[in-house]
């Protein structure tokens, strides 16, 4: 039997924004997708259906196709992200067009891995956050590099997989088979035998003897076993007890090495425990009775004083009494 295989390749919803050619991405994302005007006519819109319809005309999306609806809600957080921020207009232009291309090269062109594009992005932010002309140009402070990279981790690469499989190309596999054989016969019985109060001999059929007569038989000899043990007399079934208490008592001379080694080292970790405890203890006694020592000093020293203090106002007193 041959088979023959193939596979179609299907695009569900195609958009414009998915047959379009792709707009080129400069070495610096600055005013490379959205530019710093498209930014500036954003901030003007004063509803969140206005900014969409925008976002939408900017990328050339519609809203009538539902994967176009989920990216215009991708950007349209994107920007919210900046303004929450309070991102200049190079800034949002530069955040927004970096994830403008990612999303395509990652999951449109490349097909990357997440890992593969989380390190890309990475590479691009830190181009983008060390002055260093020709070589990478500041645009983003350390912080806004940090908040960045944390919320691309929270929303993008969060849901990488999903994203991924929402856009990527489905893969239809048809098989066609040719050449149809029949089924071969198993020792089946005839068909015309097969018929009402018609008896068939068990030896004629092979699947008879091979499954139902062998259980049958099995059967059989384990009844035969108990039957025998049930004959067998006290004294037989007193000495298969002994015996079996004396390989029980003679086996246990001879415990594998490995549980007497967890043994003897279970003991030897008690007997450190039990030592590391003693020592605390008598350190405990020591320090409690050189605290309590230092407490009868200085109990003694203030009573030395006071004391001493009293007598001495007493003296005064006295002298002043006299006076008088």
């Amino acid at each position: 039997m041959s088979r023959q295989s193939y596979v179609q390749e299907t695009r569900s919803e195609v958009s414009d924004y998915e047959a379009k050619k792709k707009i080129e991405i400069t070495k610096v994302f600055l005013n490379s997708v959205f530019t710093t005007t498209h930014i500036a006519n954003l901030a003007k819109k004063k509803s969140l259906i206005d900014e969409k319809q925008y976002i939408a005309e900017i990328l050339k999306l519609k809203f009538e196709s539902p994967k176009d609806q989920i990216l215009i809600d991708f950007y349209n957080s994107n920007y919210k992200f900046c303004i929450k921020n309070k991102f200049t207009l190079e800034k949002s232009s530069t955040f927004l067009s970096i994830m403008f291309f990612m999303f395509n090269y990652s999951v449109m062109n490349k097909k990357l891995t997440k890992d593969k594009s989380y390190n890309m992005f990475l590479e691009i932010m830190e181009f983008h956050s060390i002055h260093r002309p020709p070589y990478s140009y500041e645009i983003f402070s350390g912080e806004d590099k940090s908040s960045i990279i944390d919320f691309a981790k929270k929303t993008f690469y969060h849901n990488f997989s999903m994203i991924e499989n929402i856009f990527k190309y489905n893969m239809n596999i048809v098989l066609n088979s040719t050449d149809h054989k029949d089924i071969p016969k198993i020792d089946l019985p005839k068909i015309e035998a097969l018929q009402d109060e018609f008896l068939i001999d068990e030896k004629e059929c092979s699947i008879i003897q091979n499954y139902f007569l062998k259980a049958d038989v099995r059967k059989e000899n384990i009844k035969k076993d108990e039957d025998d043990k049930k004959h067998k007399s006290d004294i037989e079934v007193y000495e298969e007890m002994e015996m079996d208490k004396l390989k029980t008592f003679v086996n246990s001379f001879y415990r594998p090495k490995n549980n007497t080694e967890n043994e003897r080292l279970l003991i030897d970790n008690l007997n450190n425990a039990k030592a590391q405890v003693e020592f605390e203890l008598k350190e405990a006694k020591n320090v409690l009775n050189e605290k309590t020592s230092e407490i009868i000093r200085e109990t003694q020293d203030r009573f030395v004083l006071a004391n001493k203090e009293l007598n001495e106002k007493i003296d005064t007193l006295v002298a002043q009494t006299v006076k008088k």
